[in-house]
């Protein structure tokens, strides 16, 4: 048992790893493919992003990924995070797209969340609404006071 133990070690040195399966340890080999960049930066920067799709000939090869933007963020400081509505772009795409795609059409155009903007469009009705039934309530007590001086 003891050298069957010093054989597995030796071969786990190889490109090979071990599994037990019903009591036994299997052997299995790693497929390692030598995969190049296609162009020519062939460092593993991060303006050299790629990823690993699988062709239609079934071959594994890189493919360029161009870095991922970021969508601006809510300035209202209740709920951090992106806004909703607008483009996650790289700087220099975002010249190139309409101004539909840049802001969203509502108040606060692309500084607020909207939770934020429909919490102050609330708040905003409820205080005028307040100051109107103040200018009715002070018109009826005008009234009944020129009512009890007659």
């Amino acid at each position: 048992m003891a050298s069957l133990k010093r054989k597995h070690f030796k071969m786990k040195e190889k490109s090979s790893f071990f599994f037990l399966f019903q009591g036994r340890y299997l052997e299995a080999f790693r497929v390692v493919r030598h995969l190049t960049y296609r162009c020519r930066l062939s460092y593993n920067t991060a303006s050299n992003r790629t990823r690993l799709p699988q062709t239609p000939g079934n071959r594994i090869v890189y493919l360029q990924t161009k870095k991922v933007g970021k969508a601006p963020k809510s300035t209202c400081g209740v709920y951090p995070g992106q806004l909703l509505g607008v483009c996650a772009v790289r700087p220099k795409v975002l010249m190139r797209l309409s101004k539909m795609k840049k802001h969203v059409s509502r108040a606060y155009c692309g500084s607020m969340c909207t939770k934020c903007v429909h919490g102050r469009i609330k708040r905003i009705f409820l205080i005028e609404e307040q100051k109107i039934v103040l200018k009715v309530l002070k018109a009826e007590t005008q009234c009944q006071k020129t009512k009890f001086l007659k």
